[in-house]
């Protein structure tokens, strides 16, 4: 299986802890893309030097189960899979279409027919 990941570097603290003279590396937050992997690394004074930063990684890993539907989405979208989205024409086109209906709606120029959840329609049109 390919490795797909998507890493954001956070800004590196311009001043060292405690005036030490290494390069403090950013912390950084790695999120697997396979949808079961989330790794967030900082930098925190570990068992060694006390003056010095060591990066140290917190890591979960999630049941496939455990995504959500949203999460799922982002996933397909970080991953090219565009079988649940619409191109920018089509997206286009349709609010050319839906604006001067909702427009009209606002304005009350056609009514806005409520009807019961699970029915039907509204009782004009049955």
């Amino acid at each position: 299986m390919d490795r797909h990941e998507l890493t954001i570097f956070f800004k590196p603290s311009r001043l060292s802890t405690f005036g030490s003279s290494h390069a403090v590396k950013a912390n950084r937050l790695r999120l697997g893309l396979t949808g079961d992997q989330v790794v967030l690394t900082l930098n925190v004074n570990g068992p060694g030097n006390p003056l010095e930063a060591d990066p140290v990684e917190l890591n979960v890993q999630l049941a496939p189960e455990a995504m959500s539907a949203y999460a799922s989405l982002i996933l397909d979208v970080l991953q090219g899979e565009s079988i649940f989205f619409i191109r920018n024409d089509e997206a286009e086109e349709a609010w050319r279409i839906i604006d001067p209906i909702v427009a009209a709606w606002k304005k009350n120029l056609v009514p806005l027919r409520s009807y019961r959840a699970g029915s039907f329609g509204p009782p004009a049109l049955s």
